[in-house]
């Protein structure tokens, strides 16, 4: 199989996958039983540069490999979601996640993340479609629901599961 963006081969990181628990990485599937399958290919997953495709593929009986090409699209909006973040009163280096759209799918889901700087400032870039759950990495809370994209000024506060080391 072979993926393209924009007319070209895909640069990124392509994942593969035949089912929900089924994933590979790279370009090729080989040795699959005969059958239907629905193939979700995705490129820079989790990057503001992911695209995704989905083929339907017939896996016959026959000995001649097939070699159907797969024209990815950019997922996301173009729209950003900016705050700043604390977890247990650290500011630097805490991790932000956002998901969006999917109707609560994360398979279909479009997933963002960012670091904070040392001010606890973030950016996610190209989200999905609102609505977004936005949450800090290792907080017992702190999620926030955002609507309306772009979204700015979003302020993030949790306390750590496991309390920062020294």
């Amino acid at each position: 199989m072979a993926a393209a963006c924009d007319g070209k081969p895909c640069s990124g990181k392509l994942s593969i996958a035949t089912s929900p628990y089924r994933r590979y990485d790279g370009t090729t599937l080989a040795h699959l039983t005969p059958g239907m399958y629905i193939v979700h290919v995705r490129s820079d997953r989790g990057q503001p540069t992911e695209r995704r495709g989905r083929l339907v593929l017939d896996v016959t009986y026959a000995t001649k490999s097939q070699r159907p090409t797969l024209a990815l699209q950019p997922i996301g909006t173009g729209k950003a979601i900016r705050g700043t973040a604390s977890l247990s009163g650290k500011r630097d280096g805490v991790d932000v996640y956002a998901m969006c759209g999917g109707d609560g799918d994360d398979e279909n889901a479009v997933l963002r993340s960012a670091t904070t700087d040392t001010r606890g400032n973030f950016v996610l870039e190209n989200v999905g479609p609102p609505p977004c759950i936005v949450r800090l990495s290792g907080a017992e809370d702190g999620a926030v629901t955002v609507d309306k994209l772009p979204a700015s000024g979003l302020i993030l506060s949790g306390t750590a599961i496991q309390p920062p080391e020294p």
